[in-house]
């Protein structure tokens, strides 16, 4: 009987790490990625760690504070001669070593199912930061740390100098590696000393002593009232805020309600330092979404400890151990078959190389092969891609690296967000900065919406466009390159759709919305999208067709109710309307064109007083929108 549960133990275990390993491996798709490379380019080519901003025409001479150095010449180093594949292979193993010491941390072979319970959880709250950025490092050394100084006491004395290379591997998050050590101090005397070393060890870096004062710049911008990081880079917003819901937030929110739970109830024992850790990563994950997964392993083996001390008896041993091994094998066909990226338009797939979404390349070698002259304007992706492929024949107006020079690159991104909000103050800066080029990655919701406007700017034109690139020159007989090539990505056609529907391109965009949907015909906006298009043919059946689709994937979007809602005014079928419409208006009150159509349809029907109320609602809702505004000035002439 003992043999058979060593087997099942081992299934189990392997599963979960099986689970972590699909989870992380997937084409490259963070275009931070392309940044670091580029600063390691430069570090390595150059010998020399840049001290001023050398990248930005907009921050040109700013002092700059480079706390990812060393990592950026590690993963440069890596893809110099094993390219992205490298990359990926090399953060794989990484992380896996970094679950396997938080796993064994509190791991007891005859309370095996404690850690498992505990850690598949935090694998499936992995992937939102699944990405090669320096905060691996952070977590690999977290693990280090808390594995030494739980059951390896002898090697302490190599904590003081791990804490050189976390501090130049990635300084932003080294101060946890002191927080870890002052904590566990609190309840094992010998590591004051060790503390104490490691705050020396800190100095250890280009800067010196400024690691302190640019750790306490980070603290106050962190807990700053603020958040234009927020407001300007998704992962610092924070996950309690985030409108767009997805699976990992969800696991976050049940993992953080029944570990608060656990520890409230078992709160005798944990000793104070255990109980420190755990509430202050719990204060760090409120802060911004990319510190859940740090949160999530850090806890981890303190909840193995609450749940060691209890009893599992066999059967119930069996039934969850089962249920993890049946959910692992789900969540490991979702993966490798990409359904658990198409669901929420994640532009991941399993398997190597770099997502098409962010490959920019071709697009950063046109700008050259066409010696495009002037400086660039361009979103906050695209512009990590120039540093990679372009420095040093041009330089970005911002990049998505705010740590290296954080007081000023706040000012810029206030700017950086008011472009996008005010077109008139947009033209002010392209004529403050002498910018002739326009450079935008259209697959990114603002810059999405940019292009569109900038496609009506008189002076300039649409030169260039591929997958997922647009480029514009101001004043220039050039004619347009069109660089797009065959995919069989999904969101590439979902994305090269939405872009030709920007152009008003309506042929082009139904027939890759069409290809989008023979990829995945789940696809809730693609179908939605789709019937919108053939909605404006007046192509009811077809446009039917595509939303009822759309809901069955999506049923609480009120804006598909809101489009089937439009047909049926549009076909007389009054009475589907009014009941379509008000679920779409139970389902989401704010949208102001369910309070609009509804409007119309009440006008229809001869309830005046009704649709002048749902009209008013709809204005109240979007001030800016014109059709209910015509709709009542209709009516008050009529009066």
């Amino acid at each position: 009987m003992m043999k058979t549960e060593n087997i099942f133990k081992t299934v189990l275990i392997f599963c979960i790490f099986i689970l972590a390993a699909f989870f992380l491996i997937h084409p490259i798709c963070d275009p931070d990625t392309f940044f670091h490379l580029g600063v390691g380019k430069y570090i390595v080519e150059n010998l020399t760690i840049p001290k001023q901003d050398i990248f930005s025409y907009t921050l040109s001479g700013a002092e700059y504070i480079d706390f990812h150095w060393l990592f950026q010449v590690m993963i440069y180093s890596i893809y110099k001669f094993f390219n992205f594949t490298g990359l990926i292979i090399f953060k794989t193993i990484l992380v896996l070593t970094t679950i396997f010491l938080f796993f064994n941390i509190s791991y007891k072979k005859e309370r095996y199912l404690a850690a498992a319970l505990t850690f598949f959880l935090p694998i499936l709250i992995l992937q939102e930061r699944s990405d090669f950025r320096p905060e691996v490092v952070s977590l690999f050394f977290s693990s280090v740390y808390i594995y030494i100084i739980n059951k390896k006491e002898r090697l302490m004395w190599l904590i003081p100098f791990l804490q050189i290379f976390w501090v130049n591997l990635h300084g932003n998050l080294s101060p946890i590696g002191l927080a870890i050590i002052f904590f566990y101090a609190l309840s094992n005397g010998k590591l004051y000393k060790i503390l104490v070393a490691a705050v020396f060890s800190c100095i250890i870096n280009p800067w010196g002593y400024k690691y302190f004062y640019f750790v306490l710049q980070i603290v106050f911008h962190i807990f700053s009232k603020t958040d234009i990081l927020g407001r300007t880079i998704g992962e610092f917003q924070k996950p309690f805020g985030i409108q767009q819901m997805r699976s990992s937030l969800m696991f976050y929110y049940f993992f953080l309600f029944s570990t608060a739970i656990f520890v409230i109830f078992y709160i005798r024992k944990l000793s104070t330092s255990e109980l420190l850790i755990y509430v202050s990563f719990v204060i760090l994950s409120f802060q911004a979404v990319r510190n859940i997964v740090l949160f999530s392993f850090i806890v981890s083996p303190i909840v193995v400890k609450i749940l060691n001390s209890l009893k599992f008896i066999k059967p119930l041993r069996y039934g969850l151990g089962a249920l993890i091994i049946i959910f692992c094998g789900y969540f490991s066909y979702a993966i490798t078959s990409n359904k658990v990226y198409y669901q929420y338009d994640i532009p991941k797939k399993f398997g190597f190389g770099i997502s098409e979404t962010f490959f920019q390349e071709k697009a950063c070698k046109f700008i050259l092969e066409k010696n495009i002259e002037g400086n660039i304007f361009h979103d906050m992706a695209t512009g990590d891609s120039i540093i990679l492929w372009l420095y040093s024949k041009k330089k970005v107006f911002i990049d998505a690296c705010p740590d290296a020079r954080i007081k000023v690159w706040k000012n810029l991104a206030f700017t950086y967000n008011n472009i996008f909000l005010n077109m008139e103050f947009f033209k002010e800066i392209l004529n403050r900065y002498e910018i002739n080029c326009i450079f935008l990655n259209y697959t990114l919701p603002l810059a999405n919406m940019l292009y569109q406007k900038v496609a009506k700017f008189k002076d300039w034109k649409l030169v260039y466009c591929d997958n997922n690139s647009v480029i514009f020159l101001r004043d220039t007989k050039m004619g347009l390159t069109d660089g797009t090539y065959d995919s069989n990505d999904y969101l590439t056609h979902l994305f090269r759709a939405q872009f030709y529907s920007g152009l008003e391109d309506t042929d082009k965009a139904l027939y890759e919305y069409k290809r989008a949907i023979i990829l995945n015909p789940n696809s809730a906006i693609a179908n939605n999208n789709l019937g919108i298009i053939y909605l404006q043919k007046d192509d009811y059946e077809n446009a039917l067709f595509h939303f009822n689709k759309a809901l069955k994937y999506f049923k609480d979007s009120a804006q598909i109710y809101n489009n089937l809602g439009i047909i049926y005014i549009n076909t007389r079928e009054f009475e589907k309307a009014r009941e379509t419409l008000k679920v779409g208006i139970r389902k989401n009150p704010k949208i102001p064109q369910l309070h609009y159509n509804y409007g119309r349809l009440c006008q229809t029907k001869g309830f005046i007083e009704k649709a002048t109320k749902e009209y008013q609602i709809a204005l109240q809702l979007d001030p800016e929108y014109e059709s209910p505004r015509r709709a009542l000035e209709e009516l008050y002439e009529k009066k």
